[in-house]
């Protein structure tokens, strides 16, 4: 249960600048412990899932994002924090026998590391997981985070998704708690009269409109929140198409 309003949580997801200075609590030890391992072959699971939190400003603005229409978006396309896990050999063995070298370079050259299915659910599915947001109030929001398992791939995959949502979604998470604290204290700076306005003006006008339709702009824009906002206006308005 978070103490916060749904749409907070939908934003989090597509927040590539809050990872750095929101979760360095878990990724500095995380890097301190690998460097100290120096072989990253022999590097424990748990590291890989961590320390990618605290890459720099310039990599999460690589990853990118882009907005589909009625408030979808992914964040990443070829780049995310996932990227540099360790292969599956028995899993690429298995990609190959069924769909053949073409396919299969295809498929795993697509690394999104959210996806917004807007207005209530996030998919990672890099690691089979499913969140789904479900409003209780106005000021309260349960997050359930769901694994699914990938038919004929090998245990491993499925063993590796929970391990994550433990590590990083789960009540007992090294991650998630973080961004749980952060709801909560901005419902609460809410309540202020100080501001009438938020800001979500970050990279406004830096944009490329994709030949199918969809929208790109820097990892670090707020071009998801606006997105999403303009979105709950026209179906407040009953005017999605």
């Amino acid at each position: 249960m978070n103490d916060c309003n749904w749409k907070m949580l939908v934003e989090n997801v597509s927040d590539n600048l809050h990872a750095l200075p929101t979760h360095r609590s878990a990724s500095a030890p995380a890097r301190e412990i690998a460097d100290g391992i120096g072989n990253e072959g022999e590097m424990p699971a748990v590291l890989h899932m961590l320390t990618p939190f605290g890459s720099p400003l310039s990599f999460f603005e690589e990853i990118g994002q882009t907005i589909c229409g009625n408030g979808h978006s992914f964040t990443g396309g070829e780049l995310s924090i996932h990227s540099a896990y360790p292969e599956n050999e028995e899993y690429n063995k298995a990609m190959l026998a069924a769909h053949g070298e073409e396919r299969f370079q295809q498929i795993l050259s697509v690394e999104r590391h959210n996806t917004v299915i807007y207005p209530s659910l996030s998919l990672k599915c890099n690691l089979q997981t499913i969140r789904v947001f479900r409003p209780v109030s106005v000021d309260r929001t349960i997050l359930e985070t769901w694994t699914f398992r990938l038919r004929g791939a090998p245990e491993e995959m499925l063993k590796r998704s929970l391990l994550y949502n433990q590590t990083v979604f789960s009540p007992a998470s090294v991650a998630g708690h973080d961004d749980n604290e952060a709801f909560c204290r901005m419902q609460q700076g809410l309540k202020n009269n100080g501001l009438d306005w938020v800001s979500l003006h970050r990279h406004m006008g830096v944009e490329t409109r994709n030949e199918d339709g969809t929208i790109s702009a820097p990892g670090t824009s707020d071009i998801a929140y606006r997105h999403e906002y303009e979105a709950w206006m026209s179906y407040m308005k009953d005017e999605v198409e």
